[in-house]
């Protein structure tokens, strides 16, 4: 039987890309925006814009009952109530 070796690959290789083209102000508004709300680049910004349009409501709802499951486990300890009482 032969050794078989996996290798992870990151989900980001697994990504085409695209060439686009915008406008001067186009891009200079993108720019912006993306710096304004903290993107490292126009490209993320780009993506995380057309996957919040594509995939909005269902993407948010997924996000938040995640935080708000993080969130209860932090929040709800017996720690935290012994300082509560003290």
């Amino acid at each position: 039987m032969k050794n078989i070796k996996y290798q992870m690959v990151p989900i980001s290789t697994m990504t085409k890309q695209i060439s686009l083209r915008l406008s001067d102000r186009l891009l200079k508004a993108a720019k912006k925006k993306a710096e304004k709300l903290g993107f490292t680049s126009v490209q993320g910004y780009i993506e995380e814009t057309l996957r919040e349009k594509l995939f909005g409501d269902d993407l948010m709802s997924f996000v938040q009952a995640a935080q708000r499951k993080a969130m209860k486990e932090i929040w709800d300890n017996d720690e935290d109530e012994a300082w509560e009482n003290a």
